[in-house]
């Protein structure tokens, strides 16, 4: 099987029986499920070829076709992300579930299938990410050691908005509500309050530092195709 306009690296066949072979060899798969990957997967390589399209890192896409790569790990979790939040929409929650655990394992990757993605995301680095139930906007860049999540024992999630971007250890928690264009400085921590557009934020609440950024700053900062 093909997916129009993205190249496979090693094809969908090779593609398809590693994704068994990993899920395998942390779980036994039953026959249904096997027939779920078949039903699940194409769709999920479909997103995939949507997303990479927005990525502007050379293994993302070569030449002007977006490109996957089972073995780049990067692209693997970002993979298995997808894949499990395709099965989680089509019913096979409990089949996501050992999805979202073999990323755990390989990746150190924990966000749940319940959690929409945007249609662009991109994840340099995966190692220590948690990701809450939190509303996330288009062209979403995410580095290690990243959290977005709520208060203990509150219901409040962050809202961000397109095109943020989260250095590594940064951490958004509660009410916390950003604009457009917004890049969190490394180690930088945000809670319950609001991130106007066009803005680099550096810093701990409640002593954060919010200064504006620059049209040109941003740009050359982007990972997406602007």
């Amino acid at each position: 099987m093909e997916i129009k306009n993205l190249e496979i690296i090693g094809g969908y066949k090779y593609v398809r029986k590693q994704v068994e072979k990993h899920l395998s060899m942390l779980h036994d798969l039953s026959s249904s499920e096997k027939d779920y990957i078949d039903e699940c997967l194409p769709a999920a390589l479909t997103k995939v070829r949507d997303c990479w399209s927005e990525i502007s890192n050379k293994y993302y896409n070569r030449g002007s076709q977006p490109t996957f790569d089972i073995n780049n790990s990067n692209q693997y979790a970002q993979f298995l992300l997808i894949f499990a939040r395709a099965l989680n929409v089509q019913g096979y929650s409990l089949f996501a579930d050992k999805v979202f655990g073999l990323n755990k394992a390989l990746n150190s990757c924990d966000i749940y299938h319940e959690v929409i993605l945007p249609r662009s995301f991109y994840i340099d680095h995966t190692l220590g990410i948690v990701i809450g139930r939190a509303k996330l906007g288009e062209r979403l860049f995410l580095s290690q050691s990243c959290i977005i999540g709520s208060n203990p024992g509150q219901p409040d999630y962050p809202v961000l908005g397109v095109d943020n971007y989260l250095m590594s250890n940064v951490t958004l928690v509660g009410n916390v509500k950003t604009g457009d264009r917004v890049i969190f400085a490394v180690g930088s921590m945000v809670k319950d309050m609001d991130i106007p557009s066009d803005s680099i934020v550096f810093g701990r609440t409640p002593d954060n530092v919010i200064k504006p950024l620059k049209p040109e700053t941003f740009t050359k900062s982007s990972p997406f195709i602007i």
